[in-house]
């Protein structure tokens, strides 16, 4: 590489020694690591969590839209939120429904949602994470000069700020932790700058990150109870649809949820066996989230549209629909659960049996279906 013309900022690897470069690594478009945009999700696109979002509210919106009273009762905005809990339940809605509220809340396009996944952060170069880190907090500051609201949402914070000591085949997070506080405590402020991070998996994050005055709010997000589920299957089952005559969307989405959370043979998924030798059993409505609801949702829509378009009409939305929408999510997740590693499936899940060392299959009689 003697003969090599080098430019301001561009990459090589060097030698041990750091004195000799080896090769040029390629130009590396960092900006698509981290999505802008304001967000076009809603508080009103989100059912069942009317608690989670009080509390993102009362910690993001208030001391953005509210500052002169802040000030007058001597408050400080949080530095940062953690949304936690089993995957699929609206952790990443949330987050980008207070971002599009602070938008509109400074005027269409004021406010700034910078969003990142945490495992495309990783990079097997030495220090090329911890210049990711640095840079997304650098765009944050620059968007946020002139006043504007700024939230920096990452994605699986567990795998970017997991616990140190901890890596399988490295311990970069023994450098990109350290990275990551110093910028969220450092002396160049985060005036305007909110983070959010979302984790299925914050018994992995570093303990040093969740300490009072960094993520100072932490938040639940938990797998919707029966209440909780007929609200969020009313913002996809909605009275404008084709519908079964006789019944409303409110009545078919009482039917689909009785089905959904029944702890008869019909629903039970399989047998979870913990580390104490324990065994119970496990249920779809165990393992139902707000992603698994509306996926039900569209396989009875989608059955009824190929029956339209194989009867030439319109076909309503039925009880029959529904159940066999319910009986195929029930079939495919069943078989998921059969093909992971327990031990995962179960830390991931946020099951509250132990951790699950053997998960069991039950057997089950060929017609057991919505009756």
């Amino acid at each position: 590489m003697a003969h090599e013309t080098f430019a301001n900022g561009q990459r090589v690897i060097v030698d041990p020694s750091g004195r000799l470069a080896l090769e040029l690594l390629p130009d590396e478009n960092d900006a698509d690591l981290v999505l802008e945009e304001v967000p076009d999700v809603t508080f009103a696109d989100i059912g069942g969590l009317d608690s989670q979002i009080e509390r993102i509210r009362d910690a993001v919106q208030l001391p953005f839209l509210h500052r002169s009273l802040y000030e007058r009762y001597n408050l400080k905005a949080p530095k940062g939120v953690l949304l936690y809990g089993p995957p699929g339940n609206g952790k990443t809605m949330i987050a980008k429904a207070v971002a599009h509220a602070l938008s509109d809340g400074f005027g269409r396009g004021s406010g700034v949602f910078l969003s990142v996944k945490g495992p495309e952060l990783l990079n097997k170069f030495v220090g090329e994470s911890e210049r990711l880190v640095r840079q997304i907090f650098t765009r944050a500051r620059e968007r946020a000069a002139d006043g504007r609201p700024v939230i920096v949402f990452i994605d699986e914070m567990d795998s970017l700020l997991r616990t140190r000591g901890t890596g399988v085949s490295s311990d970069v997070e023994t450098t990109i932790v350290p990275q990551f506080l110093s910028e969220l405590d450092g002396v160049e402020s985060l005036d305007n700058v909110m983070v959010i991070g979302a984790s299925n998996r914050v018994d992995m994050i570093d303990p040093a990150v969740l300490r009072p005055g960094r993520l100072d709010v932490k938040i639940r997000v938990d797998r919707p109870g029966a209440d909780q589920a007929a609200s969020i299957i009313r913002h996809y089952l909605t009275d404008d649809l084709p519908l079964q005559p006789g019944l409303d969307a409110d009545g078919l989405s009482r039917v689909l949820v009785r089905d959904i959370y029944t702890r008869s043979s019909r629903r039970h998924l399989c047998d979870a066996c913990n580390d104490q030798g324990q065994w119970s059993a496990i249920f779809l409505s165990d393992v139902a989230s707000g992603a698994m609801l509306k996926n039900i949702v569209d396989r009875a829509k989608t059955k009824a549209v190929k029956a339209s378009i194989l009867g030439g009409d319109d076909v309503a939305l039925n009880v029959e629909l529904l159940g066999e929408a319910v009986e195929d999510e029930f079939v495919e997740t069943r078989g998921a659960v059969m093909d992971v590693d327990p031990v995962q499936w179960s830390r991931i899940n946020g099951m509250d049996n132990g951790r699950v060392v053997r998960i069991r299959p039950v057997p089950r009689k060929e017609k057991e279906n919505m009756q």
